[in-house]
């Protein structure tokens, strides 16, 4: 249903995008940061580090960032992709896709953040790409598994769940959505 159709939608309409929005929504937090977690700490622990043969890339990029900073990214990774997944679903389900560009947007702006290397050795600039090259994709990859997610969730949420609700609940099967 996209946001015009929504302006005009009955009270038993709204009910149930509500109500497929909090699940969707829950599903995007709980089954969701897990999933894509597990997804994700899988892909980083079977990759290399680009700079110790010895350690897979997870274990590397907790020690660039350090005990602290590593920390902090786990705690407010999940939180932000919840979030933005928000975002998403909403999205999908008002027929705004432009938020989702808003979002990437916003996200690219870590990509124009200043990363000049105070080096100039030929050896420090390999190594600092190197590590650019690693954090932008394991980044990248948090993002797309996020995203993913969002579209998907969205879509359920747009299309499934209001045809289950309206076929169990008595007040939604006045609606004749989603047309």
């Amino acid at each position: 249903m996209n946001i015009g159709k929504l302006a005009e939608a009955s009270a038993s309409e709204w009910f149930i995008w509500i109500l497929s929005f909090a699940i969707v929504g829950y599903a995007s937090y709980f089954p969701g940061t897990v999933l894509i977690k597990l997804v994700y700490n899988g892909l980083l622990e079977e990759a290399k580090s680009p700079e110790k043969a010895d350690q897979n890339l997870k274990q590397w990029i907790e020690g660039l960032l350090g005990n602290d900073l590593a920390e902090f990214r786990a705690k407010t990774s999940g939180w932000i992709g919840v979030m933005e997944r928000w975002v998403y679903i909403v999205s999908i389900m008002l027929g705004q896709f432009s938020l989702i560009t808003g979002v990437l947007v916003l996200k690219a702006f870590f990509g124009w953040t200043d990363k000049t290397l105070t080096a100039t050795a030929e050896a420090e600039h390999v190594k600092g790409m190197k590590r650019t090259i690693a954090l932008y994709h394991t980044y990248l990859l948090g993002n797309l598994l996020s995203l993913a997610l969002g579209i998907l969730l969205g879509l359920i949420g747009l299309y499934v769940l209001p045809r289950f609700l309206a076929a169990f609940i008595p007040c939604a099967k006045l609606c004749a959505w989603p047309q």
